[in-house]
C-alpha cells in the first residue's frame, strides 16, 4: 500500500511538471489577444528582404518574422517602403506593428523605436574597382611602368658597382679578361658580375687575385638575397595592379569620391567623420556608379554589399576584407508595443533552431 501511494506521489509529481514546461507563454497568449493581423513595413534590401520570382517577400528577415508570426499565430501584411527613413518613419508615426529589413540598431534611432533582440551581425564595408585588368595588354603595359622601370635600373646600377670594383682589382693582373680601354675593362666585368649573380657561370671570365677572389665570394653570397629581393620586386611590379584596390582602408575614404545610400547607417558614419558623398536610393544604384566611374568607393552594410556583388558584379568589383562601425540588425517595433515581448521570446526561439543556420547559409552563404 505503501508503494502504491509513493507511486502515486512521483507520477502527481511528473505530471505537473510536464504540464508546466508545455504551458503556453503569459505572453504569447497576451499577444494573441491584441490581435492576429499584423501590418509589417519592409523595403527591398538583399539579402534580408526582397522579393522572389513570383512577387513574394523573402529573404533572411523575412524567413525570421513568418516563423515568429507562426509561433504566435499572425498573420501578416507586408507593406512595402521605397527608403529606409520612410520605412522608419513608419514605425515612429505607429503606422506599422513591425519593420522587417536591414536596419540596424543605434542610438539615434532608439530614442523613437524599440528593437527585438538582435539576429545578426551588421558591419560597414567598402566595394572598389581593382586598378586594371588582368589580360595580358595589361600586363605589357605594367612592363613599361615606373615600377617596373625603377627595379632594373637598380639591378644595373648594383651590377655596374660590382663590376667596377673587379676592375679595379682585375685589370693590371689579369689585363687578358679584364684590361684594356676602361669601358672594355669594365664592360667584361660587367659580363662576369651579371652571369654571377644569375648562376650562369660560363666560366669564361674569373678573377685571379685574392682581393679579386674575395670580392667574386662575397658576390656569389650577396646575389643569392639580391636576385630573390629583384624578382620580387619585377614581380610584384607586373601583378601589383590586378590585385590591389583603388583604395585600401576606411582611413582613406576622405580622399576619393565616395557613395552610400540615403538616410543609412553608413550615411550617418560617413556624416559623423565629415566625408563628403553621393546619395543613392539602392545598392545596384551605388555599384553601378562605381563602374561607370562616377563615385571610387560605395559604402554600405557590408552583408548587403557582398550579396550583390557575388550576384552581379563578381568580375568588377572587389569589397574590401577590413570591415568597420560593427553593429547589429534587428526588428524594428513601436515604443511600448506589448508584442514587444512575445516577439522576443519567438524571435530567440528561432535563432536557437539548428534551421536558422541553414537560412543564413541560403540567404547569406557560409
Amino acid at each position: 500500500m505503501q508503494a502504491i501511494k509513493l507511486l502515486l506521489i512521483i507520477l502527481g509529481i511528473v505530471t505537473s511538471a510536464g504540464a508546466t514546461t508545455y504551458e503556453p507563454e503569459a505572453e504569447v497568449k497576451t499577444s494573441k489577444e491584441l490581435g492576429t493581423k499584423l501590418v509589417v513595413g519592409t523595403k527591398h534590401s538583399p539579402p534580408l528582404s526582397f522579393k522572389d520570382q513570383k512577387g513574394e517577400w523573402t529573404g533572411l528577415c523575412i524567413e525570421l518574422w513568418k516563423q515568429i508570426a507562426l509561433q504566435l499565430g499572425y498573420t501578416t501584411e507586408f507593406k512595402e517602403f521605397e527608403t529606409m527613413s520612410a520605412l522608419l518613419d513608419a514605425v515612429k508615426q505607429k503606422k506599422i506593428d513591425v519593420a522587417a529589413s536591414a536596419i540596424t540598431m543605434n542610438a539615434e534611432r532608439d530614442a523613437f523605436m524599440d528593437f527585438t533582440h538582435t539576429f545578426a551581425p551588421a558591419h560597414l564595408g567598402i566595394a572598389v574597382l581593382p586598378t586594371s585588368g588582368t589580360g595580358w595588354w595589361d600586363a605589357i603595359t605594367r612592363i613599361f611602368s615606373w615600377d617596373f622601370a625603377q627595379a632594373m635600373v637598380s639591378l644595373i646600377v648594383l651590377l655596374l658597382i660590382t663590376a667596377f670594383l673587379l676592375w679595379v682589382v682585375e685589370r693590371r693582373h689579369n689585363a687578358d679578361q679584364f684590361g684594356g680601354p676602361s669601358h672594355r675593362g669594365i664592360g667584361a666585368a660587367f659580363w662576369w658580375s651579371a652571369v654571377t649573380m644569375t648562376t650562369v657561370g660560363y666560366g669564361d671570365k674569373a678573377p685571379i687575385t685574392a682581393f679579386g677572389r674575395t670580392l667574386a665570394l662575397l658576390w656569389m653570397f650577396a646575389s643569392v638575397m639580391v636576385i630573390s629581393g629583384f624578382t620580387g620586386a619585377i614581380a610584384s611590379s607586373l601583378t601589383v595592379g590586378q590585385l590591389q584596390p583603388t583604395i585600401t582602408s576606411p582611413s582613406q575614404l576622405p580622399y576619393v569620391k565616395v557613395g552610400t545610400l540615403e538616410q543609412s547607417t553608413a550615411s550617418h558614419w560617413l556624416d559623423e567623420h565629415l566625408i563628403p558623398y553621393s546619395s543613392y536610393s539602392t545598392t545596384e544604384e551605388g555599384l553601378q556608379a562605381l563602374i561607370d566611374g562616377n563615385i571610387q568607393a560605395f559604402v554600405n552594410d557590408d552583408l548587403v554589399i557582398r550579396y550583390h556583388v557575388r550576384a552581379s558584379f563578381s568580375k568588377k568589383i572587389l569589397v574590401l576584407t577590413e570591415t568597420f562601425d560593427p553593429g547589429f540588425y534587428a526588428l524594428a517595433i513601436p515604443l511600448g508595443s506589448p508584442r514587444m515581448k512575445p516577439i522576443n521570446i519567438a524571435l530567440l526561439k528561432e535563432v536557437a533552431d539548428p534551421q536558422w543556420e541553414k537560412l543564413w547559409r541560403q540567404y547569406v552563404g557560409p
